[in-house]
This record gives C-alpha cells, structure tokens and sequence, in this order.
C-alpha cells in the first residue's frame, strides 16, 4: 500500500514491474485490498483498458494513525537521551536510511492527474522511501 500511495495513482503493471512480481499476481493482491476498502481501481480517462489504482481516505486515515505513532514514539525517544546521544542516533538512522535507499529503485512514473481524470486529492504526497527521478 505505501508504494503504491506513494507512487502516485499507478497502473497495475507499473506496480507490479516496480516491485518485481508478475502482473497477475499484483492483480491478485490489488484485488484483495480494493474488497478490504483500502484501494480503487480508476479507470483511464484516455484508455478505458486501463486502470489506475488510487488509494481511499481508509487508507489515509490508517496510515496517518501508523505516522502519528512512529513520531510519537520518536519524540518520547529522543526525550529520554541527551542531546549527545540524540545525535548518535539520529546520524545511525541516516546511515540505515541511505543504505537502504540503494536497494529502493528510482521510480519514475509522474503524471498529471487530469490525464487518469482524477481529482486532486488522488496526488497527495506520500511520506515514503521511493525515490522519485528527475524530470531529465
């Protein structure tokens, strides 16, 4: 779910080739989460064949509730060192960050939402690892 909330409104094969499994599969999974309310398929406004999957305020609000926690948690963290080990930590977490980052490919699937005709609230950002390219 957070990489397709963060790669913006995809296809089904853009999503499937991005994390490595097969269409069919992806399909079966993007399945199971439209039932459980958490995903919808779009259907193009360009090309009716196709489909964008777009995630539901269900969604936001649990992954909000998963955000909210984590800061939570790290504020609680970062009350109990001082400002010294803060620091530690904080530059380890940079260093997990970027060597995690080089196995997370760059994702470069930007489009304009008028195009999948969809709304605007369909493009907010996703705080997520996936790197987007630039626009070369």
């Amino acid at each position: 779910m957070e990489v397709i909330y963060a790669m913006k409104n995809p296809t089904v094969n853009e999503f499937s080739s991005f994390i490595g499994i097969s269409s069919p599969n992806a399909a079966y999974k993007i399945n199971s989460l439209v039932k459980k309310g958490y995903l919808k398929k779009v259907q193009s406004v360009k090309d009716r064949r196709e489909y964008f999957l777009q995630v539901t305020q269900k969604y936001k609000d649990y992954y909000n509730i998963s955000a909210n926690y984590v800061s939570e948690v790290m504020s609680r963290v970062k009350a109990a060192m001082t400002d010294e080990e803060w620091k530690q930590f904080y530059h380890v977490l940079t260093i997990i960050e970027k060597e995690q980052m080089k196995d997370v490919p760059v994702y470069h699937g930007e489009r304009h939402l008028e195009e999948m005709g969809l709304t605007e609230e369909a493009g907010d950002n996703a705080a997520s690892g996936i790197r987007k390219g630039s626009a070369e």
